[in-house]
């Protein structure tokens, strides 16, 4: 009968260590992934603070969003070194769904100056400016208009999600088919050229 009582005894103490073990390893778990929310959070604001303060650099005109700015070499160096900030804190996110909200957040800044440069329609002749408002400038460094630049074009080993989509699985609600007859129509149409005489703006990126 002792026998059979320590070897209870020591069964149940095995199994609360078990117990304790297993709670201890969920309680450290549950707190490592608080810690890695709270630092994604960061890292995830402090990202779209340089790169939104890297597109402000580059912006102008009425409301400080319409139009790039006067070729300032300061403010494109300043954004230059937005970019390369954010591009070196971001890799620091862990959780995935977080790194998704800044491959988001990425994106949306990147079509913001793309769409900036586009709608503008600069031609080369804004990098040979040497004077704006009657005061000379210095000319755009080129590391840094390689930077931005480098910036605005589909990173290559980047998975893009709307690849994944079957257009003919898409439900499109009744409203909206006339709509989607005409983008079909002209969707051979293409893109316009980000500078003139540039066919895109993956080639103003150094792409071939």
């Amino acid at each position: 009968m002792d026998f059979f009582n320590t070897l209870l005894s020591a069964s149940a103490a095995i199994f609360t260590a078990i117990t304790a073990g297993v709670a201890l390893y969920i309680s450290l778990r549950s707190d490592q992934k608080e810690k890695d929310k709270i630092s994604d959070d960061s890292v995830i604001e402090r990202c779209e603070i340089y790169l939104s303060r890297a597109y402000g650099l580059l912006a102008s005109g009425p409301d400080g969003k319409s139009f790039p700015a006067d070729p300032s070499r300061l403010n494109w160096m300043s954004a230059a070194r937005m970019i390369l900030a954010h591009q070196k804190l971001s890799p620091q996110i862990k959780l995935e769904r977080n790194k998704l909200k800044m491959d988001a957040i990425q994106e949306y800044w990147r079509t913001r100056v793309v769409d900036l440069f586009t709608a503008f329609d600069f031609d080369v002749s804004y990098f040979s400016r040497r004077e704006s408002n009657g005061m000379p400038i210095m000319p755009i460094e080129s590391r840094s208009a390689g930077i931005i630049f480098d910036f605005l074009h589909w990173p290559e080993d980047k998975e893009d999600l709307m690849g994944q989509i079957d257009e003919s699985s898409l439900k499109i609600p009744l409203r909206y088919k006339l709509a989607m007859n005409a983008i079909r129509a002209n969707a051979s149409r293409g893109a316009s050229g980000l500078v003139r005489g540039v066919t895109s703006p993956v080639n103003i990126a150094g792409e071939d």
